[in-house]
């Protein structure tokens, strides 16, 4: 799960037929997009998750998925504070919604 794991990985994931590659974080697709970049094929788009800062300035075409972790922090922490102000209530369920991030 590294950008050099990735780099390496990529011959082994397209072919001439290829036309996306998502994945699993945006450290990878970050991987993936160097190679393909070194490999000239800008015909294939990237995909990854985490919305990550990087990846949007260093490839802006590649999409990616927010997925809320820094609201999901701030609802879990307003939930602890709540429950040590005061006498804890009834088990609370909550998502956190996600989104896509396109170019």
């Amino acid at each position: 799960m590294s950008l050099h794991a990735a780099y390496k990985a990529t011959d082994s994931l397209i072919d001439s037929q290829t036309q996306a590659v998502v994945c699993a974080s945006d450290t990878l697709a970050l991987g993936v997009a160097k190679r393909l970049q070194t490999l000239g094929r800008e015909d294939i788009a990237i995909g990854g998750i985490g919305n990550h800062d990087m990846l949007r300035f260093m490839f802006p075409r590649a999409v990616s998925v927010e997925l809320g972790y820094h609201q999901a922090g701030q609802h879990a922490a307003e939930l602890l504070l709540k429950q040590l102000d005061e006498t804890p209530t009834e088990i609370t369920h909550w998502t956190q919604p996600c989104h896509l991030v396109v170019p």
